[in-house]
């Protein structure tokens, strides 16, 4: 499911892609719960069997990256509830991979809901995309493959009803999106429960942080509000880069005295990250809270370029 967003992605089809990358990280998710209970039968002696690290790490590996993609298109498209709810799943498999012995779980309810036409979409066209591919495959090749005029027929008898269903799609996004009590938190969801617990009263804020190779993403989430996002066009590499900058001198000033020429210095650097992190948009929609969360992400933790 996961190659298939990818595909899709890179085919930019977006609002297919969120479809099958939801599908990959709800497999991912049933696999690791999966993989937990038969470690547990087998320690305990009912049943089951210990899964090797390595199978283990490989997963925790290659499921990060589906999320990350899958947060970052939701993100683009205004799917500011969902992102939120892969924020939450992200931040848990973050800390496995820092700790594969944390006791940070998301339960069975804790997973990212396919609407029902987004579920259509995976139970009747997911081997239909398959094939797709492997009609263009076929005709990148030189010459053509040897099926290549029984795939394109397949295709051509199949199209109209594909096309038809990703209308359906295309109209269920803007739909969703235009309704503002879409990305308000779902107290009923495991995923968007934790945010809402922290959220007590109106003069608390919680917000994400979520960075990608190309930009910031920043979600505020409020008391009975709509979720808001916010975008800082600064790229991964560049905010690395002064997140060191602003380590060293710090370490410098503790090992000797720091001159004012460090001072500045180390003002102009704290100033540039809190821009970043803070923006002006953010900081007036956040004025009124007195007391401000923020969701811990490893990735924003990151100290090397």
């Amino acid at each position: 499911m996961s190659g298939i967003g990818f595909l899709l992605e890179k085919q930019k089809q977006p609002e297919l892609a969120i479809v099958f990358y939801k599908q990959a990280v709800n497999n991912v998710e049933k696999l690791k719960q999966s993989m937990e209970q038969s470690t547990k039968q087998a320690i305990f002696g009912t049943g089951g069997e210990l899964i090797p690290q390595e199978k283990s790490r490989v997963l925790r590996e290659s499921a990060t990256g589906t999320y990350k993609a899958l947060a970052n298109l939701l993100l683009i498209k205004g799917n500011v509830l969902e992102a939120q709810q892969v924020l939450e799943l992200l931040k848990i498999q973050e800390l496995r991979e820092f700790d594969p012995t944390t006791r940070a779980r998301i339960s069975s309810t804790g997973k990212v809901d396919l609407d029902p036409v987004e579920q259509a979409i995976i139970d009747k066209y997911g081997s239909y995309i398959t094939f797709n591919q492997k009609l263009q495959d076929c005709e990148h090749q030189k010459p053509v493959c040897a099926d290549y005029d029984s795939l394109n027929n397949l295709w051509k008898a199949n199209k109209a009803e594909y096309d038809r269903a990703i209308a359906a799609l295309e109209a269920n996004v803007k739909q969703r999106k235009n309704q503002d009590e879409q990305n308000v938190l779902d107290p009923k969801n495991e995923l968007s429960r934790k945010a809402a617990d922290i959220l007590k009263d109106d003069k608390t804020a919680l917000i994400y942080f979520f960075v990608t190779g190309q930009r910031i993403w920043i979600i505020l989430a409020t008391k009975g509000e709509v979720l808001r996002r916010f975008e800082v066009a600064v790229d991964r590499k560049t905010l690395s880069t002064q997140v060191v900058a602003f380590r060293q001198l710090m370490e410098a000033c503790q090992q000797r005295v720091c001159t004012a020429a460090d001072t500045e210095e180390i003002k102009a650097v704290s100033q540039k990250l809190y821009g970043w992190l803070f923006p002006v948009p953010l900081q007036k929609k956040s004025k009124a809270k007195s007391s401000i969360w923020y969701s811990r992400s490893i990735a924003i933790c990151a100290t090397s370029p």
